[in-house]
């Protein structure tokens, strides 16, 4: 009985769960998620109202869902809805179109909507001065000169100014509008040919003493010219096109202008067979000006006064009583000389040598004729300058300056004398050390020579 009782279980379980399985609901399919989404156009230049539309690919094609969210970085510029693009204000933005984790993003560039204006809107498009938020480059190509920069770039924004002028050596200025009832109308701070800031005051903008006349000696012509222009707008080309004499010379001119402000202005030549160029753009709103921050860490400090590891300067020390420097040194490709008053007002110059095992020759030249005196581990800055016991005392005294107008402030005491100094220091480098006094060191990096008036061997 037993035995059919066990027969009868087995059979039971066997078909009872074959059974169950039979009747059991259908399992659904995993979803499939997208793996990818790509655009037909990852750039795009639309000029203000124009509309383009994107076109979105999700793969794999059989993925559960392919659903399509697209957003714009800024819709104050560009809109976005079902892959159509809209242009509102030049400017530019991302669109991303997004699926499930992935998403592909397109660049939007959006252009003025260039048109013709009126003879006044002509006049005030070139009063810049009375213009708070814009940017304007003078761009230079000239074939004869060997000339293609940004002869000037300049920016207006929050009361703050910033230039870059490159009419005579490189100027960079920031000035900023001070409080009313200050002494000055601005605060100003620049330098010139890599030098150190200088902090001031002044009663003129940056662009009033550097810009306007520069750029109005070009385009006064142009300014004026309005006549001479009016029935040469291009519909299809969105300027004016025209042609006028500067300097007696033949110069091709086009200018855009859109929702009656300048745009652009370019003025073409050719003189005995060189092109030359000028190209002015300009761009209003959504500018911002950060004021120049060259604080620096402890160890850029540190390395900044390690001249020794520099293998191209020159350092000039003067009392700012003299026209001659009291002294200078200067190291190039392995030679160095050193210039410097003697107790009794004449000036000496040792040469050195460097050698192929790190030592240094040093000669005296006397007479015309150079002599080989010693030969030593250390450069004739180290040794000879007077210049390394401040720089050592001033690298030690990281902690002791305050940063403050564009430049360190503090006291160090060198040799038992206690001295304020005034460090200036630009992308890491020491460019100018003041004292008390009127001594000040300068130091130039790079393109340095030194020619020995003598045969060494």
């Amino acid at each position: 009985m037993k035995k059919y009782a066990a027969v009868l279980t087995a059979f039971l379980l066997v078909f009872g769960c074959a059974g169950f399985a039979a009747c059991a609901p259908d399992q659904p399919e995993a979803d499939i998620a997208a793996q990818s989404v790509t655009l037909d156009e990852t750039q795009l230049s639309l000029a203000v109202g124009e509309s383009a539309t994107l076109t979105a690919t999700v793969l794999p094609e059989d993925a559960t869902d392919k659903t399509v969210t697209w957003s714009s970085s800024d819709e104050g510029v560009v809109t976005v809805s079902g892959g159509a693009v809209t242009a509102l204000a030049e400017g530019g933005a991302t669109v991303r179109a997004t699926c499930g984790s992935v998403f592909a993003e397109c660049a939007v560039t959006v252009t003025p909507a260039y048109g013709p204006v009126t003879a006044q809107e002509w006049t005030a498009a070139f009063d810049f001065g009375a213009l708070d938020n814009f940017s304007l480059t003078a761009h230079v190509v000239s074939e004869e000169e060997g000339l293609d920069l940004d002869l000037i770039d300049y920016t207006a924004a929050d009361g703050r100014e910033r230039l870059v002028s490159r009419v005579s050596g490189e100027l960079v200025a920031y000035t900023e509008e001070t409080q009313e009832g200050s002494e000055y109308a601005y605060m100003a701070c620049w330098r010139e040919d890599d030098g150190p800031w200088i902090v001031g005051g002044a009663n003129t903008s940056a662009y009033e003493e550097f810009v306007s006349g520069a750029v109005l000696s070009v385009l006064n012509p142009v300014i004026t010219g309005y006549e001479m222009f009016a029935d040469s707008y291009d519909e299809a080309q969105g300027c004016y096109t025209g042609s006028l004499t500067m300097d007696e010379q033949a110069v091709n001119a086009v200018l855009r202008f859109a929702q009656g402000r300048l745009r652009s202005v370019g003025l073409y030549a050719e003189r005995e067979g060189h092109a030359m160029s000028y190209e002015f753009t300009f761009v209003y709103g959504g500018q911002s000006i950060q004021l120049p921050d060259e604080r620096v860490t402890q160890q850029t400090w540190e390395a900044a006064f390690d001249f020794d590891a520099f293998d191209d300067f020159l350092i000039t020390v003067d009392c700012g009583t003299s026209m001659s420097p009291e002294l200078s040194y200067i190291v190039a490709d392995g030679r160095a000389s050193l210039s410097k008053q003697t107790p009794d007002g004449m000036f000496e110059t040792i040469y050195a040598q460097k050698r192929e095992d790190g030592k240094w020759d040093i000669y005296r030249y006397e007479a015309g004729k150079g002599e080989l005196t010693r030969t030593q581990e250390t450069s004739l800055y180290a040794s000879d300058s007077g210049v390394k016991p401040i720089a050592d005392a001033l690298a030690a005294a990281f902690a002791d300056f305050v940063y403050e107008e564009l430049a360190y402030h503090g006291a160090v005491t060198v040799e038992g004398e206690t001295v304020s100094y005034t460090v200036s220091i630009i992308e890491g480098r020491i460019v100018q050390i003041d004292w008390q006094g009127g001594w000040s060191l300068e130091v130039e990096y790079g393109e340095q020579e030194v020619t020995f008036p003598f045969e060494t061997e």
